[in-house]
C-alpha cells in the first residue's frame, strides 16, 4: 500500500511540475512543457485535464509552441469541445498566420470541435482554406470536409460547391483528398468528374499510395457507368457464376489471345472512333497540359456539360467490340485510363496494385488480362500480411472467370506456415481452376495435405476433393478411394467430414459405387460423428 501512495504521490508532483511550466512566462520553459506533455500523449495518457493552461498558450508568437498546442488540441479537441469553443477567435485568428503549418493546424483543430453552433463558421473556414495558396492547407481544407458534414449533413449543398473547387486542384496530394471528400459527401454526383477525368487519369502515378487506391476505386466505378464493355465476356459475380464453375464446356470460358509486340489492345488506336468526341470532357481547366490531340477536342459550353448523357459508344461499335472473333472497341478515355493505371501494378504497396487489378479486370480486354493477372499473383506471393484480402478478391474473380487463373493455378498450393484462413482460400481457388489437364497434380497435391496433422486443414481439404469430384466425374472414383481411408480416422471431425463428401459423391452415382456403400455399412458400428453415421443411414 505504501508503494502506491508514493506513486500517487509522484505522479501528483509531476502533474503540478507540469502546470506551472505550462503556465510559465519563460518561452523555454512552457516548449519543454508542452514538449512533456505531447510525449504523455503519445503513451496514451488521458493529458485533458491540462485543457486550459495548454490553450493559453495560443497567444505565443512562438511558432514552436503554437505547432506544438495545435497538436495538443487536434487530439483534445473533441472531448472538450465547450472549453475548445470559448477559444474559437484564436483559432480564426490562426488562419490568417503567415506560416501555413499554422493556418493548417487551426482548421484541423476548428473542424474536430463537434459542436452545431459554429458549423457556419467551420464552412467559412473550410471555404476559405479551400483556395490558399499552400497544398498543404488545401489539404487539410478537403480533410475537414468530411468532419463537417458528418456533424450537419443538411449543409450537403454547401459542401459539394466547395469539393467542385477543390476537384480543380492540379496538386495530386490535394486532389487525392478532395476525391476522398467526394466519396463520402455526394459520391453519386459523378458529373463533377466528367471535365477532370483526364486529369485525374495523368496524375494518377505521381499521387501517394493512398490517394491511387482512393482513385483507382472512383475512376473503376466511374468507368463502369460511362464505357461500353471491352469485349462480351462475364465480368460479374452472379449466382449463375458461382454454380456454374467450371461446367460450361468453355462455351463462356476466355479464349485469351495474348497481346503481339505493339503492346496490348488499349495502347492501339481505334479502328472504328466516334466520328466527334469533343464536349463530354470539353472546356476542362484540367486539361491545359494535354497533347495537341487532346487540345483539339476543347470544344462546348460550361452550360451543356452538365447536362450530357455518359459516354457510350454507339451501338454498331459495341457490337463490333462483343463478339469474341473481331477487335474490340475503346474509347480513346478508356484507353487512356487503361494506359494510365498500368503502371501502378508494379508498385511496392498490394492494396495499390488490388486497386489497380480490380480496375483491369472489369475495364480491359482479355487479351491484356494475363499481365494483370501475373501482377496479382506476384503481389499475393510476396506480401504475406495483405495475402488474405489478395486472395478474397481473386476468388471473386476466379468464380466469374476460372479460366483467367488456370495457368497460375500451382502459384495457390498451400505453403505450411499459411494460417487456416488463408488454406481456405486457396483450396477454394484450387478447386475452381480444376481441369482435365492439371487434375492429376492438384489432386496428388490435394492428397498430400491430407497427411497434415492440422484436423481442421484436413477437413477442408476433403471439401475441396469433394468440389473437385463433382467438376469432374473422371475423377471421382479415386478421390471416393482416397475418402474411404479416412472414414476411420482418429479424429471425429475428419472421419464425418470424410464421409458426408462421400455420400454427396454417392448421390451423383449409386449404381457405380454400390461396393463403397456396403463398406460404409459394415463401418458404421465403428463411425462415432453423428453426421457420418446420419449420412451412412441416408446412404442404406
Amino acid at each position: 500500500m505504501a508503494g502506491n501512495y508514493a506513486d500517487d504521490a509522484q505522479i501528483e508532483e509531476e502533474r503540478r511540475e507540469l502546470d506551472k511550466a505550462l503556465r510559465s512566462s519563460v518561452a523555454r520553459e512552457k516548449l519543454d512543457g508542452l514538449k512533456r506533455l505531447i510525449g504523455m500523449m503519445s503513451t496514451g495518457r488521458d493529458v485533458s485535464q491540462f485543457f486550459a493552461a495548454v490553450v493559453m498558450n495560443l497567444a505565443q508568437d512562438s511558432f514552436e509552441v503554437k505547432v506544438l498546442v495545435y497538436i495538443y488540441l487536434v487530439r483534445t479537441a473533441e472531448q472538450k469541445a465547450d472549453e475548445a469553443l470559448l477559444s474559437i477567435n484564436s483559432f480564426q485568428k490562426d488562419l490568417a498566420h503567415p506560416n501555413p503549418r499554422v493556418r493548417a493546424l487551426a482548421l484541423r483543430v476548428m473542424s474536430s470541435i463537434r459542436v452545431d453552433v459554429i458549423v457556419p463558421v467551420v464552412i467559412l473556414a473550410v471555404r476559405k482554406c479551400a483556395v490558399d495558396v499552400s497544398p498543404y492547407v488545401r489539404k487539410a481544407a478537403a480533410h475537414a470536409i468530411p468532419k463537417v458534414y458528418r456533424l450537419d449533413k443538411s449543409r450537403q449543398h454547401e459542401l459539394v460547391e466547395i469539393i467542385e473547387t477543390m476537384l480543380r486542384d492540379s496538386t495530386p496530394f490535394v486532389l487525392s483528398s478532395a476525391v476522398a471528400a467526394f466519396q463520402e459527401v455526394c459520391p453519386d454526383r459523378v458529373d463533377l468528374i466528367h471535365r477532370h477525368f483526364r486529369k485525374i487519369c495523368r496524375m494518377l502515378v505521381d499521387m501517394d499510395e493512398w490517394g491511387q487506391i482512393l482513385m483507382a476505386n472512383l475512376l473503376t466505378r466511374y468507368a463502369r457507368a460511362q464505357f461500353v464493355r471491352p469485349d462480351a465476356y462475364d465480368r460479374e459475380l452472379t449466382v449463375d457464376a458461382v454454380a456454374r464453375g467450371n461446367q460450361d464446356g468453355g462455351e463462356r470460358a476466355l479464349a485469351l489471345a495474348l497481346p503481339n509486340e505493339s503492346g496490348g489492345a488499349f495502347e492501339k488506336q481505334s479502328s472504328n472512333p466516334l466520328g466527334n468526341t469533343a464536349g463530354f470532357y470539353s472546356d476542362s481547366d484540367s486539361d491545359s497540359d494535354s497533347d495537341a490531340s487532346g487540345a483539339s477536342d476543347e470544344s462546348g459550353s460550361n452550360a451543356d456539360r452538365s447536362k450530357k448523357a455518359p459516354k457510350k459508344a454507339s451501338a454498331a461499335a459495341a457490337a463490333g467490340g462483343a463478339g469474341g472473333s473481331g477487335e474490340s472497341y475503346l474509347d480513346d478515355d478508356h484507353r487512356l485510363l487503361l494506359r494510365c493505371s498500368r503502371p501502378l501494378l508494379q508498385s511496392q504497396n498490394a492494396g495499390v496494385v488490388m486497386a489497380v487489378g480490380a480496375l483491369h479486370f472489369y475495364l480491359a480486354p482479355v487479351a491484356d488480362l494475363p499481365k494483370t493477372l501475373r501482377a496479382l499473383v506476384f503481389a499475393m506471393r510476396c506480401k504475406p500480411e495483405s495475402q488474405h484480402v489478395m486472395l478474397k478478391n481473386i476468388c471473386t474473380m476466379v468464380a466469374v472467370q476460372p479460366s483467367l487463373f488456370q495457368t497460375h493455378f500451382n502459384s495457390f498450393f498451400v505453403h505450411p506456415a499459411d494460417p487456416n484462413d488463408v488454406r481456405a482460400l486457396k483450396l477454394e481457388i484450387l478447386t475452381h481452376v480444376c481441369t482435365a489437364e492439371n487434375a492429376p497434380v492438384l489432386l496428388r497435391e490435394l492428397q498430400a495435405y491430407l497427411r497434415s496433422g492440422n484436423d481442421h486443414f484436413v477437413a477442408l481439404t476433403i471439401r475441396a476433393i469433394g468440389r473437385c469430384a463433382a467438376i469432374m466425374p473422371q475423377i471421382a472414383s479415386v478421390c471416393v478411394r482416397s475418402l474411404l481411408e479416412l472414414s476411420l480416422h482418429p479424429s471425429e471431425k475428419v472421419a464425418g467430414e470424410a464421409v458426408v463428401v462421400i455420400r454427396a459423391l454417392v448421390q451423383r452415382d449409386p449404381k457405380e459405387h454400390l461396393h463403397v456403400v456396403m463398406r460404409l455399412i459394415r463401418r458404421m458400428e465403428a463411425l462415432r460423428s453423428p453426421a457420418a453415421r446420419a449420412a451412412v443411414a441416408w446412404l442404406a
